[in-house]
């Protein structure tokens, strides 16, 4: 409530306080397997100085009854053989280790060949320990066994306590019996003097100066270390019942473990809501560090009361899914929890990373932010990408040693991309995921090692780019243009597909299937798309498809797509405003996509384009489409002139017109041939379009920019507007029914 724990009991502050300084029960949290346990202790045995041993005899000769269930834990550990013969053997090991460093030549040789069967021995030991411990222990004690491993081939342990309870040097079991020891007397179980003090500022944030300090690692990684004060390091005071409270709060992760034994998803993803780091959506971990965090933690929230057996339920199912896997990664859990919405009852969660920020540095839980739950379930976008293990092998690939930095950072902000599509419906995040999926293939298309290790990004649905549309004519062109081919792959010879895509990389498309695989050329002469600007890599498209049109002998052009740009998109395209790089660095994405049928107004046709435009693009219209729009005959044709791209071509970025009114010139003389008449003669002066003696029709328009426009694919009610401006006579009856012929979806 309020982002504060909050308690709904029948006991006010001081009934509360009174239970917990009088009458709470400690859980027994012990790890007899670690060092520093207590058990561990060799030749010294339970005689032994250290902390460990002295706190569980102090445990185990106490006399008070909320002590009963640690003290009968401790005595079992004592009486286990398994943990007697892991404790002579460790001791063993070291003896041997110690005796090998006073020896040399070839009695060292024999002591090393000693040591390395007493590690094997120890090693197995411990193997056997934990089924040992869960099947003579006293079930109290086995929820904490079960919080620090899971039981399965490698005993995997949990990332929320280290490796096993212990942190580095700290065992968390022992952190836990001397921060008991501090609040209360062991011999009796009586609280100590200040126990109340310290307990009421841990429960109701009341300020309260602690008299010691120290750590509870990796759990409060702001308690103090390196510069936390004035000289090299200092730590903060220790509140004894934050620790206290803090390691009987994590017994509730057990509640999974011996349950889901078996679970093949990795170690991580074993226990309650924890796994494998991907560090995607947060900015601040690098995805070059190279200590690799232990894992990612996500604590639900909840935003209405419930029960603690209603919460040890959710933990002790521990899980999110995707389709009929658990969920592995951090990026999982995310698309598992849209995909969930808020029908569990849990609002949010609160994800951590527990990451080493140096190799000398302990472990720390770093926060991640907070993600929250859409009131309703959301369609997983992001499972095309799964397709055969696809996005799973491009993140091995681009963590690889082959892999160049560009391609491990690419990948990085797919993640991130990714991350927030789950969390946001905005167009943004999918057009940034589509983006940076553009840059990775485009990688993958120049690296022959890659194409190796990895096939071409599936074919993702038209719902991607519907969530990436966000209406600007950059997104609108790129998306008509990624539909290019798109239409031809309906019709019934397998020699008229032509997909846009195969301008961008080498592939083809499998038979029988719309995905592409690699073909065998690593720069096949179809792939013109390079590292220029969108104008420049469009017109070598437009005379790609041309001259590959004509290799293959195709009856019309291929220039049909299965979605539209309006008048309105293309004008904005021949103005200066239109952001190429933005239009280009999408349609590298929309290539992988399915194509999108855009929305435009089927009854007016909006926007002003350059006379120009109008004369030239019926020469870059299928032929089939003039057809129906113009009523004339199924064996008319409309051919392109050989020289008018190159015409266009020649005349670059230069504004004079020079190079357009000689393609228009050509443009008018073909239309004549070919049965269209214009009332436009640019050798005249004066005329229906107002052009002067000595104008330029082309003025102010790059002409290789024009070329570039006559790529764009425009609808049937676009042409039409275009045809009765540039060629006024015979169209279509008024009322025949303008289908839109080219529409794919």
């Amino acid at each position: 409530m309020n982002d504060t724990f909050h308690l709904s009991t029948a006991l006010d502050r001081e009934a509360l306080s009174a239970f917990l300084l009088n009458d709470y029960a400690p859980s027994p949290i012990i790890a007899p397997w670690n060092g520093r346990a207590g058990f561990m202790e060799g030749d010294d045995g339970p005689d032994s100085s250290r902390a460990g041993a002295e706190l569980m005899n102090a445990i185990e000769g106490s006399g008070s009854l909320r002590l009963a269930s640690m003290r009968q834990s401790v005595g079992s550990l004592r009486r286990n053989t398994g943990v007697a013969g892991f404790d002579k053997l460790r001791a063993l090991e070291k003896r041997l280790n110690k005796e090998k460093k006073q020896l040399a030549g070839e009695a060292k040789s024999r002591k090393e060949e000693e040591l390395g069967r007493a590690k094997k021995e120890v090693r197995e030991a411990k193997r056997l320990l934990l089924p040992n411990l869960r099947a003579t222990t006293n079930e109290d004690h086995l929820d904490y066994i079960d919080t620090c491993y899971a039981l399965s081939e490698d005993d995997a342990p949990s990332p929320l306590l280290g490796s096993g309870g212990v942190d580095g040097s700290r065992d968390f079991g022992v952190n836990f019996a001397e921060r008991l020891r501090d609040v209360l007397r062991l011999e009796d179980g009586f609280p100590k003097d200040g126990a109340d003090k310290q307990l009421v500022a841990a429960l109701f944030r009341v300020g309260e100066r602690m008299p010691s300090s120290g750590s509870i690692g990796q759990f409060s990684p702001g308690q103090g270390g390196p510069n936390a004060t004035t000289g090299f390091e200092g730590f903060g005071g220790l509140n004894a019942w934050d620790v206290v409270l803090a390691m009987e709060g994590t017994i509730v992760f057990a509640g999974a473990v011996t349950r889901r034994w078996g679970a093949t998803n990795g170690a991580r993803a074993v226990f309650p809501f924890t796994f494998q780091p991907v560090g995607a959506g947060a900015g601040g971990l690098s995805s070059a560090d190279p200590n690799r965090p232990r894992g990612e933690i996500w604590t639900p929230l909840w935003a209405k009361p419930a029960r603690y057996s209603e919460i040890r339920a959710v933990f002790a199912e521990g899980r999110l899914t995707l389709g009929q896997r658990s969920a592995r990664t951090g990026l999982d859990a995310a698309r598992s929890v849209a995909g969930l919405g808020q029908t569990r009852g849990i609002f949010s969660f609160e994800r951590y990373s527990l990451v080493q920020p140096d190799a000398k540095v302990p472990y720390q839980a770093t926060p991640l932010g907070r993600f929250s739950a859409p009131d309703r379930p959301r369609r997983d976008l992001i499972e095309d990408l799964e397709f055969g293990g696809w996005l799973q092998s491009a993140q091995r690939l681009a963590r690889g040693k082959l892999a160049p930095a560009n391609a491990g950072s690419t990948m990085r902000q797919l993640e991130d991309a990714l991350f927030q599509m789950t969390e946001s419906r905005a167009a943004a995040p999918t057009q940034a995921a589509l983006t940076a999926l553009g840059r990775f293939a485009a990688w993958m298309a120049t690296s022959p090692k890659a194409r190796e290790e990895l096939r071409p990004p599936p074919t993702l649905s038209s719902a991607w780019a519907r969530s990436a549309d966000d209406g600007s004519p950059e997104f609108r062109i790129a998306a008509a243009l990624s539909g290019i081919g798109a239409h031809e792959r309906r019709l019934p010879s397998a020699d008229a597909d032509l997909p846009i895509a195969l301008h961008f990389a080498p592939i083809e498309e499998r038979v029988g299937d719309s995905r592409f695989v690699w073909t065998n050329e690593s720069y096949p002469p179809s792939v013109v798309w390079g590292t220029g600007g969108l104008v420049q890599n469009l017109v070598s498209v437009l005379e790609r498809r041309l001259i590959d049109a004509a290799i293959r002998g195709l009856d019309d052009k291929p220039l049909a797509a299965a979605t539209h740009a309006s008048l309105d998109d293309v004008e904005a395209f021949l103005t200066p405003g239109f952001d190429d790089a933005r239009c280009a660095a999408l349609l590298l994405g929309l290539i992988w996509t399915r194509p999108l049928h855009l929305p435009t107004n089927s009854t007016t046709v909006q926007g002003t384009v350059p006379f120009a435009y109008s004369v030239l693009k019926p020469f870059f219209t299928p032929d089939e489409t003039l057809r129906r729009i113009r009523g004339i005959a199924e064996t008319d044709r409309l051919p392109i002139p050989a020289t008018l791209v190159s015409r266009l071509g020649a005349g670059g970025s230069r504004r004079d017109g020079r190079a357009t009114d000689a393609a228009v010139r050509v443009a008018l003389a073909s239309a004549r041939g070919a049965g269209m008449s214009s009332a436009f003669d640019p050798a005249r002066s004066g005329g229906r379009y107002g052009v002067g003696q000595g104008g330029r029709v082309g003025a102010g328009v790059p002409s290789d920019r024009l070329a570039a426009a006559l790529l764009i694919p425009v609808g049937p009610h676009v042409l039409k507007a275009v045809l009765d401006r540039a060629y006024p006579g015979t169209l279509a009856e008024e009322n025949e029914p303008m289908e839109d012929i080219a529409d794919g979806t």
